[in-house]
């Protein structure tokens, strides 16, 4: 797959490039949905191909990616880390997330790491774990309700 967003990157600059300026940058980091997995790659071309030319092409400032996959080993021990932190699992189920779930992939688990993110989960119960300090709400209550009650309006 690298190799086709490194091959894409080059077409699009030697061909639209010269005609579009800088719509050409915008439309190839916000319309290709995989680009997100290729960040650092997309960067590394754009500079390798701004030093082969004497005459800069493409200013890169940076680049925003929302929404990606990255990469399984660091994410399973960030958010088992997290919750463990917080207090949300216990130390067994910690360590047996560690141990069983560390070097897989998100997507493609094994039945024994389900399992104890099946008992992970139930020890998180209804915590938000994007939010874990706020107050839960209840089902049948709005969520203007619930925020209007939690600034005290």
């Amino acid at each position: 797959m690298a190799e086709e967003v490194h091959d894409f990157i080059y077409f699009y600059i030697s061909k639209f490039f010269r005609w579009f300026s800088w719509l050409i940058i915008l439309i190839l980091l916000t319309e290709i949905f995989v680009i997100g997995h290729y960040v650092s790659q997309l960067s590394q071309v754009i500079v390798r191909y701004n030093l082969a030319l004497t005459k800069k092409t493409i200013n890169l400032k940076g680049y925003m990616v929302g929404n990606v996959l990255t990469d399984d080993y660091p994410g399973h021990l960030g958010v088992f880390q997290f919750m463990w932190s917080a207090g949300l699992i216990s130390d067994q189920t910690y360590r047996r997330l560690n141990l069983l779930c560390v070097f897989q992939s998100f997507i493609h688990t094994s039945s024994s790491c389900d399992k104890i993110l099946g008992v992970a989960n139930e020890e998180l119960g209804d915590i938000d774990p994007y939010s874990i300090f706020a107050p839960t709400c209840p089902g049948n209550v709005s969520q203007s309700n619930c925020w209007l009650k939690r600034i005290n309006i």
